[in-house]
């Protein structure tokens, strides 16, 4: 969206929690928390009157979401038996059931963790008007944004690790030349740039462990750089 002569912005804000929420058939009394707010805003004008104006925007996400998890456990009864001591310690790690009991030395756990979630967007836009039929404006895109989770909770260790993480900042040069009124062409050239941080495959993000149990202890966390580059040319 272009600017105008006229100095003008706007402003909004989203928030909800969980405080009028309740709770599923999974949840162990209240619902877990839950915060969700969006708040940001626009503001356009003119630089100089009549030739170039101003334009640009900006959004952020703060988003803390509680999730009930259930998993199963080893019972006391389980827990009990003939152990290899050289278990034991990892055994005495994992909680014990509050929960049904599931049979076979097995037992029902049931625990909360939160999911935080972080987000910037931002755009801004200059435009020149270089005469009647001649324009040219320049636009510039900031996105980053954050979200991380333990993988544990409860009595176990709690670990947090960076489940999504990405970082992009663009820029968009657009040159308008109206040939005719009734013909316009639009030579497009932009750059794109957008590191990631992700995790590569076979990575031992969860460290060894047993499905059936909650992950114990903190975890190898690796990391891979991606940084992708793209440059267009459109005429048309």
């Amino acid at each position: 969206k272009a600017g105008t002569n006229l100095l003008r912005g706007s402003g909004f804000e989203f928030f909800r929690n969980s405080r009028m929420d309740s709770p599923n058939f999974f949840d162990l009394g209240d619902p877990p928390p839950f915060t969700r707010h969006q708040f940001g805003g626009t503001v356009g004008g003119p630089i100089v009157k009549n030739r170039v104006f101003f334009f640009g925007g900006y959004e952020r996400l703060q988003e803390d979401l509680g999730t009930t998890v259930i998993t199963a456990v080893p019972t006391a009864a389980a827990r009990g038996g003939a152990v290899n001591p050289v278990v034991r310690p990892y055994l005495d790690l994992i909680p014990l059931p509050n929960g049904r009991d599931l049979g076979t030395g097995i037992g029902q756990y049931t625990y909360e963790y939160n999911r935080v979630t972080r987000e910037n967007f931002a755009q801004g836009r200059v435009d020149v008007q270089l005469s009647n039929k001649d324009s040219l404006f320049v636009r510039h895109t900031y996105d980053a944004s954050r979200q991380v989770a333990p993988v544990s909770s409860g009595a176990i260790q709690t670990t947090g690790f960076e489940q999504f993480f990405t970082k992009s900042d663009s820029g968009n040069r657009f040159f308008t030349v109206e040939a005719k009124r009734t013909l316009t062409q639009h030579p497009e050239s932009g750059q794109y740039v957008e590191p990631a941080v992700v995790v590569p495959a076979g990575s031992a993000v969860h460290g060894p462990h047993l499905d059936w149990r909650p992950v114990a202890g903190r975890q190898l966390r690796r990391r891979a750089i991606v940084a992708e580059h793209r440059l267009q040319d459109v005429e048309r």
